[in-house]
This record gives C-alpha cells, structure tokens and sequence, in this order.
C-alpha cells in the first residue's frame, strides 16, 4: 500500500533565492518514493513538520488547500489500488 505526506523539501539544490523550500507531496510504495511539487513555498520557520505555521500569510488557508490535494491524492491512490492490485513507482 502506497502512503502520501506533505514535505517541506530541504534540499540545497532546491532553495530559491529568497530562502525558501517547495512544497510536496511525497507517494511513497515499496521503499520508492515521487515527489510532486505543489508550487507552493515556505521558509524553514514558516513549516511545521506537515503545514504552514501561524507565521506565514493565511496559513490557516492554505493549510486546507494541502488538506484538500491530499485527500485527492490518497483518494486517487486508493481507488487505483482497489481496481489493480499491483503497481510501482
């Protein structure tokens, strides 16, 4: 069975200029793992572990936009997983 979390991606490769990290949701299935960015971006102390904190501009918004996309996510991978019953990343 596949798991979806969002991640703040810390990479130094994938910084931007102004400091700031992408926002992904990361599938992972059988130690494989795809992000898929968000386009959406956060300062290291704008994150906490799976959401926006109260000091980044309407965080309560877009905490419930990451809310939504991952329930469309684990709700595609579940769905796909009840009609085929086996996949890979």
């Amino acid at each position: 069975m596949a798991t979806v979390k969002i991640i703040l991606d810390k990479k130094k490769s994938n910084q931007r200029q102004d400091g700031s990290f992408p926002i992904k949701l990361k599938v992972q299935k059988e130690g494989k793992h795809l992000p898929i960015n968000l386009k959406k971006y956060a300062l290291i102390e704008q994150w906490d572990e799976d959401k926006f904190n109260k000091t980044f501009k309407n965080y309560k918004r877009e905490n419930n936009e990451l809310r939504k996309k991952l329930v469309i996510a684990e709700t595609l991978i579940q769905d796909y997983e009840n009609e085929i019953h086996s996949w890979s990343i």
